[in-house]
């Protein structure tokens, strides 16, 4: 009995060794966070915060540092229009950034404070872009995906 736990006890800890790797070990987009196919409006203002395999950061194409990510987060929510912030993880991002990625956004972008109306998301997309208008079934109306209204060929270069 003492060997099988003394095993047991091994092959958790070396299965616990290392960073675990996005998007098997690092969990979900958090609670009221929305995904692609909830969109964004169409007259939105938008931030693509991307996380890197090798656990860089970029923020609308450029990259940055974790202490910059915090501060951009922090003016999201000083701004009018409030810009919608979308996190984009590449697979094979360790989860250490990820979670602390999530994790600044969420607070200091205050992306929690209004859960109806929540301004982050997290997927890679395209977004649904949503129409201010309903339709019949009360629901807003997609009017597009992102790749309908921002063309690949027209992106920035620095935007993988």
């Amino acid at each position: 009995m003492r060997e099988s736990s003394a095993l047991f006890t091994l092959l958790f800890l070396v299965g616990c060794s290392g960073e675990g790797r996005f998007p098997e070990k690092c969990g979900t987009r958090l609670s009221g966070w929305k995904q692609p196919s909830d969109g964004y409006g169409v007259l939105a203002v938008v931030n693509k915060v991307r996380v890197l395999k090798n656990g860089a950061l970029k923020w609308n194409g450029r990259t940055i540092t974790s202490d910059q990510l915090g501060e951009y987060s922090a003016i999201v929510p000083t701004m009018n229009p409030i810009p919608f912030t979308i996190l984009d993880i590449e697979a094979g991002a360790p989860c250490g950034v990820v979670t602390n990625t999530r994790r600044v956004i969420e607070v200091k972008a205050k992306c929690g404070a209004m859960p109806e109306a929540s301004k982050c998301g997290e997927g890679a997309g395209p977004w649904s872009i949503i129409g201010d208008v309903v339709g019949p079934d009360g629901k807003p109306v997609i009017v597009g995906t992102e790749e309908d209204f921002f063309p690949k060929e027209n992106r920035s270069k620095k935007d993988p």
